[in-house]
């Protein structure tokens, strides 16, 4: 079963657009339970967590290999995903991102 991405309805048609191109193994809804949310509206650079992904935020490297883990892709895969999202990547140990 693909993971789920829950996402602002602003986002979704943006979002499965990517998951199409990209031939990633996710699923986009913009409501309902889904393995990660992303949140829109949160101040620029707001640290994002595991389970929340935070538009225009920052991820710590570690922590974006564990959403890559929830999500089922690769930490790779996940790049054009945070890239979307204008989410910045610091702390970054092996360019992963």
């Amino acid at each position: 079963m693909a993971a789920v991405l829950i996402v602002p309805e602003a986002w979704l048609e943006r979002l499965r657009d990517l998951i199409t191109r990209e031939r990633l193994p996710i699923s986009a809804a913009s409501d309902g339970q889904g393995d990660v949310i992303v949140i829109d509206g949160d101040p620029p650079k707001s640290e994002c967590g595991e389970r929340e992904l935070r538009v225009g935020g920052r991820l710590a490297c570690q922590t974006g290999k564990a959403v890559a883990s929830r999500l089922g892709v690769s930490p790779r895969k996940l790049r054009p995903l945070l890239d979307l999202f204008q989410i910045k990547v610091r702390a970054c140990e092996w360019g992963c991102f």
